[in-house]
């Protein structure tokens, strides 16, 4: 039987990760995929019934600014800032856990577990407490519902950090299961205080933080900007910062520095379980102040997007946040269909993460590159080292560089 040797084949294209790139070359690459993703979302509401220039006008007038007119609403702006910022704490809240390389996709379950256990607390303080006459014991109401927030959403951090440091459970599925959980818990809830309707409101108008611009709490801005500068702070210039980095480049370094891999995991899931609680506290006693199944409504995958699209960085998170809140605002003024807004945000999300991918890899073909080159070689003129002036080994090498030195001595 005869042998038949095949011989290796060279695939048509090859993806090489592009080396040293500048930061002026990724924002204008991100620049122009905003616009790309801007142009190609009004393309498709003017398909789908609207107009082209439509998209803008209404877009920018439910945000913020009426670009007919040039006026500027205080009022939406502040609501978009605070739909961003919520979005932002979301990000902040996982990041910490991404840069260790633990895998949290369970910000939404974090979130609505510390929902729920602020509308508990509300429903059944606002009664017990005389908080619509006596000042302190409103600043008490608050404080309580604020510290069950934050604790409950700690300990649903904490939960999937235990098992992956004691018995090295897989943190993804785990935190993903456990978004399920606390929608559950939030549906036998809603059940129990009423049957009938899928929305609860067991809460007094005094529950409500101080507000400006309607349902858009200025409180939540300030609170979410300072906690956001910290969160980034603590990362960079601190000594558990500095732990974090190095369990997510290395455990195994971790390990042999001194440092304890399991301590880290669990500390760090609950300061990001936390971050969770005190967003899920903003939303219900600055935004919503009622209890519902879909008060996050995808928001803490958004985060996750959010924070990996951002590279982790302050500026570029920010930015997407921004620009996710404008999407999803904008986007319901534009069509009236509610799945048209998480359309749009797709598409942003979609030329974002193409963008990425080319700024950061390289496509290349031989095949390809011979044929231009045969085609238009005025198009491919580059200096070409003969084999004889290219040096054949190291050795070589360090004489030439020996000789050379000889000469400027010289």
């Amino acid at each position: 039987m005869e042998n038949f040797v095949k011989a290796k084949r060279n695939p048509m294209f090859h993806i090489t990760r592009r080396q040293d790139i500048s930061n002026t070359r990724k924002w204008v690459s991100r620049a122009i995929a905003i616009v790309i993703a801007f142009i190609v979302c009004a393309g498709i509401s003017s398909a789908m019934g609207g107009t082209f220039t439509g998209f803008f006008v209404r877009g920018f007038d439910a945000c913020f600014v009426n670009l007919r007119t040039g006026g500027i609403s205080v009022t939406k702006l502040v609501t978009l800032l605070e739909n961003m910022g919520i979005l932002l704490l979301l990000t902040v809240a996982v990041i910490p856990a991404f840069k260790m390389k633990f895998w949290n996709i369970g910000a939404e379950g974090q979130v609505v577990i510390s929902i729920l256990i602020c509308c508990v607390l509300q429903k059944y303080l606002s009664t017990a407490l005389p908080i619509d006459t006596n000042n302190g014991m409103r600043f008490l109401f608050f404080v309580i519902v604020f510290l069950g927030s934050v604790l409950a959403g700690a300990i649903w951090g904490f939960i999937p950090a235990f098992f992956k440091a004691r018995f090295k459970t897989n943190e993804t599925l785990f935190t993903l299961m456990m978004n399920y959980v606390a929608l559950i818990l939030t549906k036998m809830v809603i059940n129990i205080w009423d049957p009938v309707q899928a929305t609860i409101e067991p809460f007094k108008p005094s529950a409500y933080l101080p507000i400006i611009g309607g349902q858009a709490p200025i409180i939540n801005l300030i609170i979410i900007a300072v906690v956001t500068v910290l969160i980034f702070l603590f990362l960079k210039y601190t000594k558990r910062g500095y732990e974090i980095n190095v369990v997510g480049g290395s455990q195994n370094t971790a390990r042999y520095i001194g440092l304890s891999v399991k301590k880290t995991i669990i500390r760090t899931m609950i300061l990001s379980g936390a971050i969770c609680g005190l967003c899920g506290f903003l939303l219900v006693c600055g935004e919503h102040n009622n209890l519902t199944t879909t008060i996050v409504n995808g928001r803490g995958f958004t985060g996750v997007l959010i924070a990996w699209l951002g590279a982790f960085g302050p500026i570029e998170v920010t930015l997407y946040s921004f620009l996710a809140a404008f999407m999803l605002k904008g986007g319901r003024a534009i069509n009236y269909n509610v799945a048209f807004p998480k359309l749009m945000l797709s598409i942003l999300f979609f030329v974002l993460i193409a963008c990425d991918f080319f700024v950061n890899y390289e496509i290349r073909s031989e095949k390809i590159e011979k044929f231009l080159r045969a085609k238009f070689p005025k198009l491919y003129k580059k200096e070409i080292v003969s084999e004889a002036e290219a040096p054949s080994n190291i050795n070589d090498m360090k004489d030439a560089s020996l000789e050379e030195g000889n000469k400027e001595g010289k």
